[in-house]
């Protein structure tokens, strides 16, 4: 009857006609949360304090992370290479070439 006790406690207490669930806060969990209140809010605090530090501490590092990958990105990136100054020993192939060729030199 174990399984039957627990479904009809679920029940109880989710249903909105019986309230068992604000029923069962106020009676118990309200008063042991009160009585503890102070050791709560410090244990949070500490708690917040660390998680912040952390927190602030890793983005720190992955703000690092990130832009190191990236200027090693851009230094792997093809450099463009000067264009070389066309030598005398070139012979243009058209006309239109050589058109180009004797425009340029001017």
């Amino acid at each position: 009857m174990y399984n039957e006790t627990k479904v009809a406690f679920v029940v109880w207490l989710w249903h909105p006609r019986t309230l068992g669930a604000p029923y069962v806060f106020a009676a118990l969990l309200a008063p042991l949360l009160r009585s503890h209140e102070t050791e709560i809010d410090a244990r949070l605090a500490s708690v917040s304090a660390t998680v912040g530090g952390s927190v602030s501490r890793l983005g720190a590092q992955a703000s690092s992370y990130v832009q190191s990958r990236f200027v090693n990105f851009v230094h792997s990136l093809p450099q463009p290479q000067p264009q070389q100054q066309a030598s005398s020993s070139y012979s243009p192939r058209t006309a239109n070439e050589a058109a180009a060729m004797a425009f340029v030199k001017r």
